[in-house]
């Protein structure tokens, strides 16, 4: 119990320390669509690669990506709106809980901590705000497309709501 208040006593400070504070950005070359290294899952290898997707605020932009790494490891996204982003994600910080930083080269970025892991894609998924204010959610995870399916098997392409966008996931 008294983890639990102090996770989230954490998240609360953390979150409006990114929302005010962080806004510097180094970004890694341009995500391409395909990495050249293939997006392999490698437990236990550095190069361990996992696909995410998210949302940002709730007017239907959205972000998709690849991590890299095992424990901890680096972000490459690219935004619907158009920008770069990067940053990097650890598998628990010094409070036991799963973050990851990711910053666009729009000026936008921010903090998100992970929540949930379903049981049976292995998909994680975590909530941050930017520092401008939206809402970020993300979804990672080498099973996304049967996520996203939720249960609607004859789907060809299972859906991600970005506020009023259906965003096909392939």
């Amino acid at each position: 119990m008294t983890r639990q208040i102090l996770a989230i006593a954490v998240l609360i400070f953390s979150l409006a320390s990114t929302a005010i504070g962080q806004t510097k950005l180094e970004l890694l070359p341009l995500l391409s669509d395909e990495p050249d290294n293939p997006c392999e899952h490698l437990p236990g290898n550095p190069s361990s690669c996992s696909k995410f997707v998210g949302c940002i605020g709730d007017q239907g932009s959205y972000f998709w990506g690849y991590s890299r790494g095992w424990n901890t490891g680096t972000l490459s996204a690219r935004s619907s709106e158009g920008a770069s982003c990067s940053g990097t994600w650890k598998y628990a910080n010094i409070f036991g809980i799963p973050q990851a930083d990711l910053f666009c080269d729009n000026g936008e970025g921010g903090r998100m901590f992970f929540f949930y892991q379903d049981s049976v894609t292995g998909t994680a998924q975590g909530k941050g705000r930017s520092n401008k204010g939206r809402l970020v959610e993300m979804w990672s995870g080498n099973n996304l497309k049967q996520f996203f399916r939720r249960g609607a098997a004859e789907t060809e392409f299972p859906t991600l709501h970005c506020g009023p966008a259906a965003i096909p996931i392939s």
